[in-house]
């Protein structure tokens, strides 16, 4: 093992090549390599006897996992979910970011169709993190052709809290006019949901970070298109590229906080009211919902903005009145399956971020040795039909098929669509430095403990669970 600088080296030291001996050999079997923002990477068969240059992989060593559906003839990469649910993960004051396990993730009618009378989800891990996996179940909502439904969802940095409730849209309406903070005219960029961001501001030097930014909107006279005494919601599709603990504690030492996105109104003095912290998209591309009643109402005309800090890149903005979101029925899982083929392969869509996964191709990816037990391979069923405290893990490389019988569904009316929201229950857990149990796979966390790391004693389940099913060593694959 070798160390390019140390935490005691001077701030001036030239930064000199390695030298690692080799003895007689002409090469090495792997160089591996842990990068300062914790980036894991290994380099096979290096040759000796010559300078080497190694350029990091532009990968994030943790996120989230992913979920992949069977439209009706092929998988498809839908997105990322579980973001706000990490374990142990530090706030720059040293105190322990409560996780939120609950996310519910919506699922378009596109994206899901029957294959033998079942739909069926893959939720892979293809970082270097576990997950915890307590419980899945579908939301099968059936709607109006002219109606669109999403939960009411976010990466939530204060009150209120997302609901989860399954919101159902008929009547939205866009922005008449919208311009980010260089003047740029964006009203274009964010009338439809089609990958082309507002994305327009300088990236910081601090992962996730960027400097400060907004996108100015104006509704017009629209808002009395809408039905008076509704409930309105801002409906937000976009994606974050986040700032790690690390970064954010980085940032603070050097005098800059982060900065949540936050909704403004245009005061008649021409300066700028503070209506809510609005949360943000929570990974990669997505719809979040946000409750305006009582900034937005349908008599309100003149200018809003969403201000942040942080690198988030907004695709489509519309208002919204909500009304009866129509049928609903939850399935619960029918098989679920735990195996371990591999990191789905990330690619690049367009030529542009964000990522996106290659639901049939997958690579090698160097990661940490874990401690600890994650769950045998093979049906996992039970540990996934309730909200228990009873957890498939799931390590990297390691992928879950869950299938749910359509049987007990109703015909699909005419005029109606389908549309579906996956609810879950679970956690993460990643290998960061500053995390609490990074690289550890205990201690299992559960719905009641106060704090994370715990010492409170868990449901007498866990123990079976750990003797039971949980015996696979962790970074063994198989």
């Amino acid at each position: 093992m070798v160390e390019l600088t140390t935490l005691s080296a001077g701030p001036g030291q030239s930064l000199l090549p390695i030298d690692i001996g080799v003895g007689r050999h002409s090469a090495t079997d792997s160089v591996r390599l842990r990068w300062p923002d914790c980036v894991v990477q290994a380099e096979l068969a290096t040759s000796a006897g010559a300078m080497v240059t190694i350029r990091e992989i532009n990968r994030k060593p943790t996120s989230c996992p992913v979920l992949m559906t069977w439209d009706g003839e092929k998988w498809v990469y839908v997105t990322d979910f579980l973001g706000g649910d990490a374990l142990g993960e530090p706030g720059s004051d040293g105190s322990v970011r409560p996780s939120r396990p609950e996310e519910s993730v919506k699922i378009e009618s596109h994206q899901l169709g029957l294959k033998n009378g079942k739909y069926a989800l893959r939720i892979a891990e293809p970082m270097d993190e576990v997950m915890c996996l307590d419980h899945v179940r579908l939301a099968v909502v059936d709607h109006p052709n002219d109606v669109v439904v999403y939960p009411d969802e976010r990466f939530a940095v204060a009150d209120p809290q997302p609901t989860q409730m399954i919101l159902a849209f008929r009547k939205r309406i866009a922005p008449v006019k919208a311009v980010d903070h260089r003047g740029t005219d964006q009203t274009k960029a964010i009338l439809e949901r089609d990958g082309k961001t507002v994305s327009d501001f300088a990236k910081r030097s601090w992962l996730g970070f960027a400097e400060e930014h907004w996108l100015e909107f104006d509704f017009g006279d629209r808002p009395k298109e809408l039905p008076k005494g509704a409930a309105l919601h801002l409906i937000l599709a976009g994606w974050t590229d986040y700032p790690y603990p690390e970064s954010i504690y980085a940032a603070e030492q050097a005098g800059i906080a982060m900065l949540p996105p936050v909704l403004e109104r245009r005061k008649r003095d021409g300066t700028w009211e503070k209506l809510a912290d609005i949360g943000f998209p929570a990974g990669l591309p997505k719809v979040m919902t946000v409750p305006v009643g009582e900034g937005i109402d349908t008599a309100s005309t003149g200018t809003y903005r969403l201000r942040t800090n942080l690198q988030i890149h907004w695709d489509q903005i519309l208002l919204g009145a909500t009304e009866e979101p129509g049928a609903t029925n939850d399935l619960m899982p029918s098989r679920a399956v735990l195996a371990h083929p591999g990191c789905v392969q990330e690619i690049s869509t367009g030529g542009r971020p964000p990522q996106a996964y290659d639901p049939l191709r997958f690579e090698s990816v160097a990661v940490t040795d874990w401690k600890g037990h994650l769950t045998k391979l093979g049906d996992v069923t039970e540990l996934l039909a309730k909200a228990d405290d009873r957890f498939a893990l799931c390590g990297p490389g390691d992928e879950l098929l869950v299938e749910f019988d359509s049987a007990a569904l109703p015909p699909l009316k005419p005029g109606f669509t389908r549309s579906f929201v996956l609810r879950t229950h679970g956690y993460c857990m990643d290998t960061a430095p500053t995390t609490q149990t990074g690289g550890n796979v205990n201690p299992l966390p559960f719905r009641v403990m106060r704090s994370y790391p715990h010492r409170e004693l868990g449901p007498a389940t866990i123990a079976d669970d750990l003797r039971l099913w949980h015996t696979r060593p962790a970074g063994s694959g198989r």
